[in-house]
């Protein structure tokens, strides 16, 4: 059942909690970026409030945003669930289609996979069934490992995500290359978790289907 109402408060509820620790965050970012911070920290959360169902809730946990500099990641998240005159358009970067084709078979796994990797510009919207975040709040470069690492792996990082899912209470997480990074912060979960390469990885789109699929079928 989709909970209008509760998805607001959810969201709420995170952009106190990232009001509350922006500062330590950046602070953080700084030293493994070598760089000055921007003034504030992405935000993230459920991204369609009227199609979230909370009862099968699904997380999907991402890695850090390319030169994505603006707080209000989640809005641009809603407005790209919600674009339905996209096709013929291509999204930059290409791994939000494979997040909307794995959304669809997280809530329908019954669905057969080679018409899902069929879908482009239609798998969008389904980025808005879930909620998402990223494990480094703020913007990351082109090839950032090492100064990725040490913010993922960081106490506040940790902390952050943890309240999140306290916050979210998604029944299921999809780990999104970032597997090792969540079980190292977060060793007890209750749910489900999958553990999926980085969506844009370059791996063939349908192999990904079929490995999220395996994964939904176990107990």
């Amino acid at each position: 059942m989709i909970n209008k109402e509760a998805n607001k408060r959810v969201n709420r509820e995170l952009d106190k909690l990232y009001k509350s620790c922006a500062s330590e965050f950046l602070s953080e970012w700084s030293r493994a970026f070598t760089d000055t911070a921007p003034e504030s920290i992405n935000n993230f959360g459920i991204v369609d409030g009227e199609k979230y169902d909370a009862d099968n809730g699904v997380l999907f946990i991402g890695k850090e945003t390319n030169n994505f500099s603006h707080s209000q990641y989640r809005d641009w998240l809603f407005w790209l669930s919600r674009q339905s005159s996209l096709r013929g358009t291509n999204i930059t970067p290409n791994m939000w289609y494979n997040v909307g084709r794995w959304a669809y078979l997280s809530k329908h796994p019954e669905k057969d996979v080679q018409n899902i990797a069929a879908l482009k510009a239609d798998a969008l919207k389904f980025i808005g069934t879930i909620a998402f975040t990223n494990v480094n709040k703020v913007y990351g470069k082109s090839q950032s490992k090492e100064e990725y690492y040490r913010v993922a792996t960081s106490d506040i990082a940790g902390s952050v995500l943890r309240q999140e899912i306290e916050i979210i209470k998604p029944k299921m997480i999809v780990c999104c290359g970032t597997g090792d990074i969540f079980l190292r912060h977060v060793p007890i979960f209750s749910g489900k978790i999958i553990f999926m390469p980085h969506p844009g990885a370059r791996k063939n789109t349908q192999a990904m289907l079929c490995e999220l699929k395996k994964q939904l079928k176990k107990k």
